[in-house]
């Protein structure tokens, strides 16, 4: 496959992560993580979980030591020219294979820079090649140095991030279709998986994560398939991902009849969340709004069942999970800035009485601040499902009510956002509210983000809603069942 970007753009970067090492005083770096590897040269390989090594002189040259089984792969997806390959035989040392490039590089009695803090240096394989080094060059910890420079992204990076955010949408779709009781979790995990691959997407870093029940509380991927009972929750996180970068979100699906404690949880998510992308702007830290995050949901009462993190980056990652660099959590220093992507979650889990409640999407920070990765808000529909008229605060009825969508521009971002269900049922100045039912999941128009209840079969119905009453009110909408009840 050809790179993924112009030859301008890896250039730049390379020119970029040279500066990087002589601002750092070092005189190479040495690289084992994946994602360094990729964002450098385009090296696309899951080779990492083996010791291989991609290596960067000051002056800009560029080495790769890895096994055989990549070297195919190094020039059929990266601008590497340079791969050498260390041999597979009993009581081998790739760590003096590496001492032996380095020397070839003109690095001995220099001062290299070493990504430490990665997967892809196991600490057996550390042991060996500090054992190399001693006496033979001076070496630094430089694990954040290519991720701190890889955090802003390009423009086709936010292409790339925007159009994973449309498969995650797509996998949504599916779970939404999907969804009800006595329907297996294997059947919503195959859809949602499905819909990202057959619109042109990867693999996600890690597995999407699914569980209703007990399970639901588990924000893990853990094996094992069960059916959705009559009443159920069910908890879903997953990311669209599009030539390496990935798009979360995440969602409790309520099945059946809905227990108002979840529907209260649900409401604090959603203050939460909004509080959080108000709070976002660059020269922020992340550690103010994880806090946020936290104050909002401990007034709600809410505080023992939250996490101490809200947040992470989103970016081009690898195996064993899509968790990008940083995280937001309390008295994190660093600074949101212009073209950082994160996603942002909500999740509270009740241990003792068994439920969940979780809401979160990613985003991309802006010059005033930030901006939701959705596909959908910029064309919103025409009509209604139903073929009729958008009207404002009306909900069109139609057959089968899955959930009541609300559309309307939030102030402070850089382009008006969609916000589905309840995510955005408050009261805002210069908002247009428009309602409808779902009658099945299209592409051509939203579908609900947030918590969706959904009861028996047998209980829906054509129904109206009153829910109108609560967008002009300042309270929070709560999720809508199919026939059209709260």
């Amino acid at each position: 496959m050809p790179i993924h970007f112009s030859p301008e753009e890896m250039q730049a970067r390379k020119d970029r992560a040279a500066a990087a090492i002589t601002a750092a005083g070092l005189d190479g770096l040495l690289m084992f993580k994946q994602e360094s590897m990729y964002w450098l040269t385009g090296y696309d390989t899951f080779g990492f979980s083996m010791f291989q090594c991609l290596v960067m002189t000051a002056d800009g040259r560029i080495a790769l030591l890895t096994r055989a089984p990549d070297y195919g792969t190094a020039f059929y997806t990266s601008d590497i020219t340079d791969v050498r390959i260390w041999v597979d035989v009993e009581g081998m040392n790739p760590a003096m294979d590496l001492r032996a490039m380095l020397d070839d590089l003109g690095l001995a009695g220099s001062r290299v820079g070493i990504e430490l803090d990665s997967y892809g240096l196991r600490a057996s394989m550390w042991r060996l090649l500090e054992a190399e080094l001693d006496g033979f060059l001076a070496w630094e910890d430089a694990s954040t140095l290519v991720q701190e420079v890889r955090r802003a992204k390009s423009p086709q990076e936010l292409e790339y991030v925007r159009r994973a955010a449309e498969l995650a949408d797509d996998a949504w779709d599916e779970a939404v279709r999907l969804a009800g009781p006595g329907v297996d979790e294997a059947e919503i995990l195959a859809a949602m998986q499905g819909a990202v691959f057959l619109g042109g997407g990867d693999y996600a870093g890690n597995e999407l994560i699914i569980g209703s029940g007990p399970g639901a509380l588990m924000v893990r991927y853990t094996s094992g398939r069960r059916r959705l009972d009559a009443d159920d929750q069910l908890t879903l996180e997953w990311c669209g991902v599009q030539r390496r970068y990935h798009a979360a979100m995440m969602r409790t699906i309520l099945v059946g009849t809905p227990d108002p404690v979840q529907v209260d949880m649900h409401r604090a998510c959603e203050e939460a969340l909004l509080a959080c992308e108000d709070a976002i702007r660059p020269g922020t830290t992340l550690g103010e709004v994880f806090d946020v995050h936290a104050g909002v949901l401990d007034g709600a009462g809410f505080g023992e069942h939250r996490l101490n993190a809200c947040g992470y980056g989103m970016g081009a990652v690898y195996a064993p999970v899509w968790t990008d660099w940083p995280m937001l959590y309390t008295g994190n220093p660093l600074v949101f800035e212009p073209n950082h992507t994160f996603f942002l979650h909500m999740i509270l889990l009740d241990h003792r009485d068994q439920k969940a409640m979780t809401l979160g999407h990613s985003v991309v920070v802006t010059e005033a601040g930030c901006e939701r990765t959705w596909s959908w808000p910029d064309r919103p529909p025409a009509a209604a499902p139903s073929g009729r008229p958008r009207a404002d605060r009306e909900l069109v009825q139609s057959g089968r009510v899955l959930c009541a969508i609300a559309w309307a521009p939030l102030p402070g971002l850089k382009r008006s956002v969609g916000s589905r269900a309840a995510l955005t049922a408050r009261s805002r100045s210069n908002s247009t509210w428009d309602f409808w039912p779902v009658r099945r999941p299209s592409r051509s128009w939203p579908m609900p983000c947030s918590a969706l209840i959904v009861p028996p079969r047998s209980q829906m119905r054509p129904s109206t809603s009153a829910v109108t009453a609560a967008t002009r009110s300042g309270a929070s909408l709560p999720p809508c069942s199919r026939d059209g009840s709260t």
